[in-house]
């Protein structure tokens, strides 16, 4: 079959605002049947701070709602945060989909319902130390649902650890998250760091293969067993 492009949309959001930059990186398409064949959008928003922007869009792409995901620290300022990877899986508390991103220097992970409300969305220190260096900026940037022997919900996510003293250098981490939320193991993979200040390797997207393990992609330019 040749390659037909059917429709094209340049989205600019619902919201007043001339300013800023509107980025989506992912979309799925949600099984429940509350979303009745829409599509869930996620992305960023960015001006003066960055945002999650998540969006609800039909079939004939029309957008039924189009929000922004706000986090404020103890002194009520806006705490930036994004949106890298949305997925087809559910929630506990009535989440039907998921988004994973980052939020000031942790993991963020979060469910939506039908109706654009964010279910509990919840920061991670997903990092480990490794030598005398404490990472401190994470990010998860894919995740993918994992039903275990037991018939338990959990996800599988993978993302990145920046090492803010060494500039550039991030780490790749794998994470594995109970269906409660809790964080049940965390491992880097890639080198941290080879002495030189551009080390980088980043982790973009992970597969669960049930009875074999995890498959993992990404890119760097150290490979470190």
């Amino acid at each position: 079959v040749a390659p037909c492009l059917s429709a094209q949309i340049i989205y600019e959001g619902t919201h007043v605002d001339p300013l800023g930059n509107e980025d989506n990186y992912s979309i799925a398409l949600p099984s429940d049947i509350g979303w009745a064949d829409g599509y869930f959008i996620g992305g960023t928003h960015m001006y003066n701070y960055m945002t999650s922007r998540l969006k609800r869009v039909d079939i004939l792409g029309n957008i039924l709602w189009d929000n922004d995901l706000l986090f404020f620290d103890e002194a009520g300022l806006s705490k930036p945060n994004r949106t890298l990877h949305v997925e087809d899986s559910p929630f506990w508390l009535g989440g039907s989909v998921i988004g994973v991103g980052n939020v000031s220097e942790d993991g963020l992970i979060y469910g939506v319902k039908e109706n654009g409300a964010v279910v509990q969305p919840l920061q991670f220190e997903l990092d480990i130390p490794f030598g005398s260096i404490d990472p401190n900026v994470d990010e998860i940037v894919h995740i993918d649902e994992v039903i275990d022997p037991n018939g338990n919900l959990g996800w599988i996510v993978v993302g990145n650890t920046k090492l803010s003293s060494l500039g550039a250098n991030r780490s790749v981490l794998l994470s594995y998250i109970s269906g409660t939320g809790a964080v049940l193991w965390t491992m880097h993979l890639g080198s941290p760091n080879d002495g030189s200040p551009n080390d980088w390797d980043y982790g973009s997207n992970v597969l669960h293969i049930p009875g074999k393990g995890f498959f993992v992609s990404g890119s760097g330019n150290i490979y470190d067993p």
